[in-house]
């Protein structure tokens, strides 16, 4: 399985949408479809370390180099999408 469809896999496994992840990663929705596609393979390794982060696997499992996400035993939890809060008020 090549990165993409690992980056793919990863994703869909946590229902996180392309914009989401795109928007976590601080790129475009447009390179997360190409990632996923191989249209980009040579990926920027921060990136890569931004996907895994947010998508709670390892970089080596998104790159091949492990067979199975080390955090596969937390399948079940879904990133959290955090608000950003201007004021003090906001929050209450």
């Amino acid at each position: 399985m090549k990165t993409g469809e690992r980056i793919r896999r990863a994703r869909e496994k946590k229902e996180v949408t392309q914009q989401e992840l795109a928007d976590a990663v601080g790129t475009t929705k447009q390179n997360i479809y190409k990632y996923e596609n191989g249209i980009v393979t040579n990926i920027p390794s921060d990136n890569i370390e931004k996907i895994a982060a947010y998508l709670r696997v390892s970089p080596g499992y998104l790159m091949g180099w492990e067979e199975e996400s080390i955090f596969d035993q937390f399948d079940n939890i879904k990133p959290i999408k955090l608000k950003r809060y201007h004021l003090l008020s906001d929050i209450a």
